[in-house]
């Protein structure tokens, strides 16, 4: 008929349709149903995983190894991502003697504890590490020189293998690395003959520095297992308050902050501006902030540059917000918290007009380990302190504000909801 095509089909039958149309063709042979099977089992797999994960079924001990599929997924994870990385790296010349001098001096003051050595055995905190700190007599045979020295600058994630790139120079990470490629051949009476001959000084860590502005210095510092930092990745929980608008506090641990050399000397030496302070001395060096000015290019620098600027650099804080919860003690601490004037020194989230700067913010305060650096934060200890706080500690900026216990303890429930 004119204007139809014919086409056949698979019974041999002919249909006709409008000329210039295509045929619709739905693949059904082999390709299709295998498609369909791998999505099917994705599914399923996915979804186990998921149940298992949320179920908590899997033993996360270190008491006990992992499957052997799971070990063989993260071996195999492991060098393929080490080998893809490690080829940016540029290797320079053969070792010397006095390099590897250098990094078996280095490798028995940072590696031997978890590693061991030829006749060494590694300390008893690392045999019970999970995965097991490996002896590297054969790491050569697994890695190139690029890839060891990849993995001793950079370290591995959830190995307890640290990155040394912050703590060693350039020359000893490549020393430290060479010493490894030599460790078949080394035996035990020959390493206790050349460790005796080399002097204790041949690795001396370099003065903590960062490598990078801004993050990279919050990261190499490990500020982040104390403290939350707008834009920088670290735990859930913390110690120290959040850094979050840190740009327009006018207080560090309620010393008056009124210029970057106060802050400088704060984090060059806490116990010395607060004696008794839970701040941990960071190893910077004293002419990193000499004088309480920002010299041009050290680590406090950075450290300050990044504080105060965190706003000004466009860094993405992140969005925490107070929901409005439905117990009606917790909006009654919300309440409380506006009516007792708290927004004036502290940024409370979900709290209208708290946006003070004399004291830390409390975003994400429910997280918080501890009050003030020292108190355990939990309800009962919260309300105690918010009633008042010089009680706790005398020297303490935050003032009694005469709030009643039942006050403080609704203000503590809200507060605890922060996360």
């Amino acid at each position: 008929m004119k204007g139809r095509t014919e086409d056949s089909t698979d019974d041999g039958t002919r249909t006709r349709r409008p000329a210039g149309t295509r045929q619709s063709r739905v693949c059904t042979g082999p390709i299709s149903r295998r498609i369909g099977a791998g999505l099917v089992f994705a599914g399923l797999t996915g979804g186990l995983a998921a149940f298992l994960v949320d179920a908590g079924l899997y033993d996360v001990s270190a008491t006990r190894q992992h499957l052997r599929p799971t070990f063989f997924l993260l071996e195999a994870g492991l060098h393929a991502s080490v080998r893809r990385h490690a080829r940016a790296v540029k290797a320079p010349g053969a070792s010397t003697p006095a390099s590897l001098d250098q990094g078996m001096r280095c490798f028995l003051d940072h590696c031997s504890q978890c590693h061991g050595a030829p006749g060494i055995a590694p300390e008893p905190f690392a045999r019970g590490l999970l995965p097991l700190p490996a002896s590297l007599v054969q790491a050569a045979d697994d890695w190139s020189r690029e890839e060891l020295y990849w993995i001793v600058t950079h370290g591995l994630k959830m190995t307890g293998m640290p990155a040394w790139r912050y703590r060693l120079e350039e020359e000893a990470l490549w020393a430290v690395t060479d010493f490894v490629r030599t460790l078949p051949g080394v035996t035990a009476e020959r390493l206790r003959e050349w460790r005796e001959a080399v002097p204790e000084s041949a690795c001396e860590s370099r003065a903590t520095r960062p490598e990078a502005p801004v993050r990279a210095a919050f990261t190499q510092y490990a500020c982040t297992s104390c403290h939350r930092i707008p834009g920088v990745v670290g735990p859930d929980v913390h110690v120290g308050p959040s850094l979050d608008g840190m740009r327009d506090r006018r207080y560090v641990a309620g010393m008056p902050m009124r210029g970057p050399g106060d802050l400088a000397r704060w984090i060059e030496r806490p116990s010395a501006v607060r004696p008794g302070t839970l701040m941990p001395d960071l190893g910077v060096t004293p002419g990193d902030a000499r004088d309480g000015r920002l010299p041009a290019g050290p680590a406090m620098n950075i450290l300050l540059r990044t504080l105060l600027a965190l706003v000004v650099l466009g860094v993405p804080a992140m969005a925490w917000r107070g929901e409005r919860p439905p117990d009606p003690g917790v909006a009654r601490g919300r309440d409380a918290i506006e009516a007792f004037a708290c927004g004036a020194c502290h940024t409370i989230p979900g709290v209208r007009g708290a946006a003070g700067a004399a004291g830390p913010s409390l975003a994400g305060f429910g997280r918080r380990a501890y009050i003030a650096g020292r108190i355990p934060n939990e309800a009962t200890a919260l309300a105690r302190w918010i009633a008042d706080a010089p009680a706790f500690l005398p020297d303490t900026a935050m003032p009694d504000l005469d709030v009643p216990p039942d006050e403080a303890r609704a203000m503590a429930a809200y507060l605890l909801t922060l996360r």
